[in-house]
């Protein structure tokens, strides 16, 4: 349990996953990013209800990509990538990024981690920059 909430894992009920993929408009010959894929809910989701695609799907957490892989082991559409998606994710040119992102409590990130999204995402001003006077 304290490594689910150290990376701020939420698995997405598929009720919630087909709620928001109603909510957009999905066309064929699209190229979507999954940065948060954990084993894989929304891309199930969506292949159901496309044909031409390409997934990239990122999670930092090695164990539930390698469950994520297993299932979709015989879709070449797929690929996988186990990164930090903030940090050392580079890749480009997406039609969409669907995602359920981790929720971490800034009290639970590492300092060098807080320094980094201080450094580099302008909308995590807020309270991290309380948070970031600690160090």
């Amino acid at each position: 349990m304290e490594r689910y909430k150290q990376l701020g894992q939420i698995w997405t009920p598929r009720e919630i996953v087909d709620f928001i993929l109603d909510k957009i408009t999905l066309f064929d010959n699209v190229k979507i990013l999954e940065p948060a894929c954990g084993e894989g809910i929304f891309i199930s989701a969506i292949i159901e209800k496309l044909k031409n695609y390409e997934i990239h799907c990122v999670d930092i957490d090695k164990n539930a990509l390698e469950r994520a892989k297993i299932t979709f082991k015989d879709n070449p559409k797929i690929k996988f990538f186990n990164c930090d998606f903030l940090k050392d994710f580079h890749e480009k040119g997406y039609d969409l990024i669907i995602s359920n992102p981790p929720f971490i409590r800034i009290q639970n990130l590492e300092d060098d981690y807080k320094e980094f999204l201080f450094n580099n995402f302008s909308f995590c001003k807020g309270d991290l920059d309380k948070s970031r006077r600690e160090f």
